[in-house]
């Protein structure tokens, strides 16, 4: 058996929720967060995509203590049919959660930008700040 290095990092967040596409008019969140939130967080921690390689590696590890539901104001975008009228609407959200990240490349130049991100690292939506 061979073992690889990698460098292991742990983002929590108190809240966080990832709208599931295939749901519209109603925020259903998913029940992890999809590869491209992670490395998207991880283009904020880097200062830009054009910092990531092609070719990196992560693999992740997610775990959520709790769920619930609360109320946010729904901004629609206004279409030809339909006016974009505002309202309280039911959220979905993830309470305390846990991200389990392996990064497998350049690991002294990660730690160093997970350490000291560029531009805030966020786990989800925008504010769903992530430490």
């Amino acid at each position: 058996m061979t073992s690889t290095e990698a460098l292991e990092a742990t983002i929590t967040t108190p809240v966080a929720s990832f709208r599931n596409p295939l749901y519209t008019g109603v925020q259903v969140t998913l029940p992890c967060p999809p590869p491209s939130t992670i490395g998207g967080m991880l283009a904020a921690a880097a200062g830009s995509w054009d910092k990531i390689p092609h070719d990196f590696r992560f693999a992740a590890a997610f775990h959520a203590e709790g769920r619930g539901t609360d109320l946010e104001t729904y901004h629609p975008l206004p279409t030809a049919r339909k006016p974009g009228n505002y309202g309280p609407q039911n959220r979905e959200f993830l309470a305390f959660t846990t991200l389990t990240i392996w990064i497998l490349d350049n690991l002294d130049q990660w730690e160093h930008r997970l350490r000291r991100p560029a531009w805030p690292m966020r786990l989800g939506r925008s504010q769903d700040l992530a430490a």
